[in-house]
């Protein structure tokens, strides 16, 4: 499971093999993968390649923040791949545009915030993100999306400065 969307690739290729390594024939292995540096998709065609045999994934990419692996656009990969899935593209489309789009409050978005959550500088576990610095505190970078849990907000992370 990829919960704060921040695992590449080669992670989910390197986490897939370790799990059927260790477990061999006793378990199945699976992905549910979060869209924040937009590899839901790919980390779930990783995630295939590799052995697992499960994934979750969302009409319209549902779920919070970035949301989750898109499943229209997994099926269009999947199909493109030449992997069978026997789902009507066209279909889950109508569906997430007729039904799950009307009724989302809040559309799954890679923004400034997501897209940190999933960044090598954001650990999913000390990242706390707010939408204003507190009140009377002037604006800046780092108090503008993110505080960091036990230190300083821009410890560990790379300024433009810095680059």
């Amino acid at each position: 499971m990829d919960s704060a969307g921040a695992l590449t690739m080669d992670d989910v290729k390197a986490r897939i093999a370790a799990m059927l390594a260790e477990f061999g024939g006793e378990a199945e292995a699976g992905i549910h993968a979060h869209q924040n540096l937009s590899l839901a998709v790919a980390n779930t065609m990783v995630a295939f390649a590799e052995g697992a045999t499960l994934a979750d994934a969302c009409l319209a990419g549902a779920g919070a923040g970035a949301g989750n692996c898109q499943l229209e656009a997994l099926v269009a990969v999947m199909d493109k791949a030449g992997m069978g899935t026997g789902i009507d593209l066209w279909t889950l489309e109508d569906i997430a545009d007729q039904v799950v789009r009307p009724i989302m409050t809040t559309p799954p978005i890679v923004d400034r915030t997501t897209l940190t959550q999933g960044s090598p500088v954001c650990p999913a576990a000390s990242c706390i993100t707010r939408s204003a610095p507190p009140s009377g505190s002037a604006w800046t970078p780092a108090t503008s999306w993110s505080r960091w849990a036990g230190g300083s907000p821009s410890a560990g992370r790379r300024t433009s400065s810095s680059r």
